[in-house]
């Protein structure tokens, strides 16, 4: 109501706005060796300018833990020259605990050591005067890094990725849908709440809803005037605040599709401002629209152009944060990376939620989307389910406008990439080109070959190529003879590799056999070499047709 001007921070809001020290995060740990441990605190200290709040606490966590382990593995030990058994120790139990736990956390601890001895051994070199003393050897190998450096790992890593990318892509149109016809069905129920009495039923999109009355309680004399509603055929269930429907819903809308429309990190959403959007004008007197990226991860400032689509949501969005005089009011916001509270800005990013004003948070966003997701019924052509999550949408950002033509250093910039090769793990591309150009040389080639080849079969024709089959069919099975070739054996079907043979007709080529060796016997007595050796590839080729219809029964012929 105004009458406290500047609250005091609540226990829960000073813990969250605390920065604790490197010493105070070291000492979560309880790390024995005082040695060590001041020695990762001044190192630490040494790098804590050039990271932020989230990153150093981060770091310290992977330190601590893995001298932590090597105090419980080697009770006692107060160097950071160790063993070779307990440094490979080490790794196996940072491999097998991280992987029974489906993690793959061992890749980013083992270049976390790796690059904590590089940097003591180089500032022994450089800074003998501060880090004398401590040039260790390195636990991690050079072969202990290179399963992760590896060609393969890193072609299969993408492989991933892209394969990912192409199997969301056809669902992001149907997801982007479902939660418009979601904001458009809880303005429609609002809109007939506010024509219905209390205990009035209504019907919106086939589903009957019936209005309810407040709760009774009153503040400062004044009855609540929100208006509650619920499903008529869920008597039992909860009252549901149209007001609170309508925020949620308008808001995982909106969130998702400013993040579909523009490819931006979701730090980088939640933090734009009235101020972001920006008018220039062009040479050519044309008045365009751009929106204005503050840094983050990667401290660079960059103007990104908006689509008409775009523009259309900003306008939204704007409109419901606004004011009566239409001005956005400058409010504060939470940086979790930091924990500290922004400068005062008009950020757009603002719901009501229990009748006061709140920033529009990623977990509110990842809990919408994972919702959506499952009410949708989104399933690929398999029947399984399909699941976005929030980095998703940068990936197909950058994959449709790439498809689209635009050149991939151009999505680069957009996304506020620094390396090329970052932004083509993004990109999913669809050899188009390679299919385009094995369309055009098919056309090439028949463009070159006669055009009477092209033209329609005569009857006489059709009536050969239809005798062609009925010529196929003959008494031990099928010939798969090319059209329009001679019988290259002279009808000695038994020895022919065209001859498909049909199972049921496994008696009569064990006949032929039997008749075969009969033949064969009786060649061989009279010493009539011609013949026996005919013989013998007819032989042959029964044996052949034998393991041919073994294979057609197992199946895998």
């Amino acid at each position: 109501m105004g009458w406290i001007v500047d609250p005091p921070l609540t226990p829960n809001m000073r813990r969250r706005l605390y920065q604790e020290s490197v010493a105070e995060l070291v000492d979560r740990r309880g790390l024995q060796s005082k040695v060590v441990r001041d020695l990762i605190v001044r190192y630490l200290e040494e790098l804590e300018p050039t990271l932020d709040y989230s990153s150093l606490c981060n770091l310290t966590q992977r330190l601590t833990r893995f001298w932590h382990w090597i105090e419980t593995y080697s009770p006692g030990i107060d160097t950071l020259r160790l063993p070779p058994d307990v440094a490979r120790a080490w790794k196996k139990a940072v491999i097998d605990t991280d992987r029974s736990e489906g993690q793959k956390r061992d890749e980013q601890m083992f270049y976390t050591v790796r690059n904590f001895y590089m940097d003591l051994r180089e500032w022994c070199v450089h800074r003998p005067d501060e880090w004398s003393g401590h040039l260790y050897p390195s636990p991690i190998t050079d072969s202990d890094i290179a399963v992760f450096n590896s060609t393969s790992r890193f072609h299969n890593q993408r492989a991933r990725m892209h394969e990912r990318i192409r199997r969301l892509a056809p669902h992001l149109t149907r997801l982007i849908g479902w939660l418009r016809r979601r904001f458009t069905e809880v303005r429609a129920i609002r809109e007939q709440l506010c024509q219905v009495a209390v205990g009035d039923q209504f019907e919106v999109n086939g589903v009957r809803y019936e209005r309810l009355g407040p709760n009774g309680l009153t503040v400062f004399g004044l009855q609540s005037k929100i208006l509650y509603f619920r499903r008529a055929d869920q008597p039992k269930a909860y009252r549901r605040s149209i007001e609170e429907e309508e925020e949620v819903a308008f808001w995982a809308w909106a969130g998702l599709e400013v993040l579909r429309l523009t490819g931006l990190r979701i730090e980088e959403c939640l933090e734009l401002t009235d101020l972001s959007l920006r008018k220039l004008t062009l040479a050519s007197g044309e008045t365009v629209v751009i929106l204005n990226i503050a840094p983050s991860k990667t401290d660079r400032e960059r103007m990104i152009p908006v689509s008409k689509e775009l523009l259309a949501v900003l306008a939204q969005i704007r409109r419901r944060v606004a004011g009566p005089d239409g001005v956005v009011p400058s409010t504060v916001q939470y940086d979790r990376g930091e924990r500290v509270m922004s400068a005062s800005l008009p950020f757009l990013f603002l719901r009501r939620r229990h009748g006061r004003q709140c920033h529009v948070g990623a977990t509110f966003l990842r809990d919408q989307l994972e919702l959506a997701c499952a009410q949708a019924n989104l399933q690929d052509e398999r029947g399984e389910p399909v699941r976005f999550v929030l980095h998703d949408f940068r990936r197909l950002f950058a994959t449709g406008h790439v498809n689209e033509g635009l050149p991939v250093h151009i999505v680069a910039w957009m996304l506020g990439h620094q390396n090329l090769n970052t932004t083509m793990g993004y990109v999913a591309v669809y050899d188009l080109e390679a299919h385009q150009a094995y369309h055009q040389h098919l056309a090439r080639r028949r463009s070159e070959r006669p055009a009477h080849e092209y033209g329609e079969p005569t009857k006489a024709e059709l009536e050969e190529f239809e005798s062609h089959f009925r010529r196929r069919q003959l008494a031990l099975g099928n010939c798969y003879r090319p059209y329009q070739t001679p019988c290259a054996h002279e009808h000695a079907c038994v020895r022919c590799p065209m001859l498909r043979m049909d199972p049921d007709q496994m008696p009569r080529l064990l006949e032929i056999e039997r008749d075969t060796i009969r033949l064969m016997t009786e060649a061989r007595a009279n010493d009539w070499v011609g013949e026996v050796a005919g013989l013998e590839l007819t032989l042959d080729g029964i044996r052949d047709k034998k393991l041919q219809v073994e294979r057609i029964q197992a199946g895998t012929q």
